[in-house]
This record gives structure tokens, sequence and C-alpha cells, in this order.
């Protein structure tokens, strides 16, 4: 199992080099990593190898009573960012964002801007959103971004419901 954010690379490249190097059927699951995390606790899966985005969940099952995992390896690491449609209403004010000519805050919880972001009780990348979203409003020393940014912490109008 692995995290949804890694569908392509083991769909594409992963699961059918492991068949051709070793001969067995490659079998794999998507899903958000702290999904896979509950599925795994709860007794729904126990797959052979699972591949988080993020290292709480997999330490979840490392502590758990009994432990459901012995180990982890942190390979890899990633930035947060802000992506953005060049065809959005908002382009021309994130571009003046993305050069620091205005906040880029100001500009994403502008009303009507469309903000989505993952499930916080389903994908690491949610809660790092929402952790992202409390620095700033340490960082630049004003209170109100996170509120004004996300709403709510689980605003289902920003949560993705596509799951892979």
């Amino acid at each position: 199992m692995y995290a949804g954010s890694f569908v392509k690379i083991f769909e594409d490249i992963i699961g059918p080099a492991f068949q051709n190097q070793t001969g067995h059927t490659y079998v794999g699951e998507g899903k958000g990593s702290v999904q896979v995390s509950n599925l795994i606790r709860d007794g729904f899966r126990t797959p052979d190898i699972f591949v988080s985005a993020g290292t709480i969940p997999i330490t979840r099952l490392m502590n758990n009573t009994p432990p459901l995992a012995d180990w982890l390896l942190e390979f890899g690491s990633a930035e947060m960012v802000i992506t953005y449609s060049p065809n959005s209403p908002y382009y021309a004010d994130l571009e003046k964002a993305r050069k620091g000519e205005i906040p880029w805050y100001d500009v994403i919880s502008q009303k009507g801007f469309d903000f989505g972001r993952t499930d916080s009780e389903l994908d690491p990348k949610g809660y790092y959103t929402i952790i992202a979203a409390n620095l700033a409003n340490i960082y630049y020393n004003d209170s109100s971004i996170k509120e004004r940014i996300l709403g709510e912490d689980r605003n289902p109008k920003q949560i993705s419901q596509k799951r892979p």
C-alpha cells in the first residue's frame, strides 16, 4: 500500500518493474497515508509494504499495542506549495504574490477563491496544510490568516473528495 500521491509512480513504474524483476504479481493500493494507517490498525489491510507520505502514519503503527510495524526508513521529503492555473480568474494576483508584491494569504483568502486541500483525517498533506496555516499566523504576526484561508480545520468546501 502506498500514499495516494504515489499512485502514478507505483502503478506505471515500480509495480511493473517489480513484476519483471521478481516474477511475482504486483498488487498495489493507494490511499491517503493516514487512511492506510487506520486500515492497517483496524485490521482491514495487512500489506507487505506501506509507503507513506510522512513518517507519522507509520510511527502510529509502531507505537500501537501490539506494534504493527517494526521500522521505517525516511527516504525523501517535499515542500508544501500552492499550485494554480494560468486560467484562474485570480492568476494575475497569484503571480504578484509569487513575486512577493502582495501577500499570498491575501490572494487565497479572497471571497470566491476556490482553495482545495486534502482531508487531514486521511492524508498528511491535509494536516500539513493546517500546520502551515498556523505557522503563517506566527510568521506574519497575524492571528487571522489560518481562519481566513481555511475556515474550519475540516472545511468540506475545501477538502477534496476524490480518492485514488
